[in-house]
């Protein structure tokens, strides 16, 4: 009877411990294993009086009791880690760099400092004994990025623990930083497409018998509005004795165009995995072309949407942007609902969809906007299609220029 209590009392024991010795959290499941271990020992030992249990539990005792200490002393550190840059591309290597003072009173002992990067184990440092106030920096160490992705770089933990893994005690000291990775992109020519939309627009080869930017002068004719006559002129050609005698101002039309751009971001949508990465790029590269020609632009990529986008936003947005389960229809949906005004519109999706469904995606942007869809498809050939609006093709991002070059996208 008193045998079948013994395991009642041993896990009472250990219960009110941890309860009162926070030192014991720092306990590892191996840990844990040889304090079980050594409990059944010592129940076997004791109850079949077998001195070979009673030695085996003595020895993990021991064992588990001499790793304690390895988990004792108070860590004061403050630590700085510092990634440069921030935002990279493809390929771009970056670095972070590691720097630890002991802020606290005493001498700080050696301790582990780990630095996950990705989510995945960082290089192993190791900090020396300091004294108070001491500082030691590391060797910057490269962080690779060869993926479009958002890097997570931390947080920085101190571990303190023993050679066997029985007892590993953790301080977290900072917190995550994240390093956004771009897509590549590719710069295109310029564009003035749009249409007449307000007067801060940019000026287009097409003319106008109405607006701000001044063209030329030319001879009246019937339906032309009066208002525009050049009365001067008019005179000085009458005096002259040549045409009608009256001459009407002529403008340049002013457009305003602004780019919506929206990204199919189901995986489904693709025959491969890098298509996705491909019409990321191809919409960057759309929308970094609008802002630098001083256009508007607004972007829907995956499941990540920047209205009013900058070159950072939309940059950071590709690089942010995930597989999504929205069908194209929403996506599009969601886009006419950020840019309502958006005079230009191009949905990139992959070589799956059919022209029914691309087509059905299309008609749910407004007439007014000029609409092109843009399919990433490898195995196909590079080209537009005659159909309203059209469906271009294309295998790389180079073909982009291409298309652009062209005028098939506009």
């Amino acid at each position: 009877m008193r045998a079948r209590s013994l395991p009642r009392i041993v896990a009472r024991a250990v219960t009110r411990t941890v309860g009162r010795a926070p030192l014991l959290a720092a306990v590892t499941p191996l840990g844990w294993s040889v304090v079980v271990g050594a409990a059944m020992a010592w129940i076997l030992g004791a109850g079949l009086h077998w001195v070979e249990f009673s030695a085996l539990a003595a020895f993990c005792a021991l064992v588990l009791l001499g790793s304690l200490p390895f988990a004792v002393g108070r860590t004061e550190l403050a630590i700085d880690v510092r990634t440069e840059p921030r935002r990279l591309r493809i390929g771009q290597p970056g670095t972070c760099a590691v720097g630890v003072v002991n802020i606290g009173k005493r001498r700080l002992l050696p301790v582990d400092l780990e630095i996950p990067v990705a989510g995945r184990p960082g290089p192993p440092f190791q900090v020396p004994r300091l004294k108070p106030g001491a500082a030691h920096g590391f060797e910057p160490f490269e962080i690779d990025a060869r993926r479009r992705s958002v890097i997570t770089v931390g947080p920085a933990t101190s571990v303190r623990g023993d050679p066997l893994g029985l007892v590993r005690r953790t301080v977290t000291w900072t917190g995550a930083t994240e390093i956004l990775v771009h897509p590549h992109y590719i710069e295109l020519p310029g564009f003035g497409v749009g249409r007449m939309h307000d007067l801060e627009g940019r000026t287009a080869d097409a003319l106008s018998p109405s607006d701000l930017a001044f063209h030329a002068l030319r001879d009246y004719v019937p339906g032309d509005d009066p208002r525009h006559i050049h009365w001067r002129s008019s005179a000085r050609a009458r005096s002259l004795g040549t045409g009608t005698g009256l001459v009407v101002r002529q403008y340049q039309e002013t457009r305003r165009t602004h780019l919506l751009v929206v990204v199919d971001g189901r995986t489904a949508a693709y025959r491969d995995g890098e298509d996705l990465e491909t019409a990321i790029s191809a919409a960057a590269s759309l929308a970094l072309c609008a802002l630098d020609n001083e256009l508007e632009a607004s972007v829907v990529v995956c499941d990540r949407t920047a209205p009013d986008a900058t070159d950072r936003a939309v940059l950071d947005v590709c690089a942010r942007a995930l597989p999504t389960d929205l069908t194209l229809d929403e996506l599009v949906d969601r886009g006419v609902h950020e840019a309502p005004h958006a005079t230009v519109a191009v949905v990139v999706t992959g070589g799956v969809p059919d022209s029914g469904e691309l087509f059905r995606a299309a008609a749910r942007i407004p007439q007014s906007a000029r609409t092109a869809l843009l399919r990433v498809d490898p195995g196909a050939r590079t080209g537009a299609s005659g159909s309203v609006p059209a469906v271009l093709t294309m295998n790389t991002l180079r073909d982009l220029a291409l298309l652009f070059s062209e005028g098939d996208l506009w």
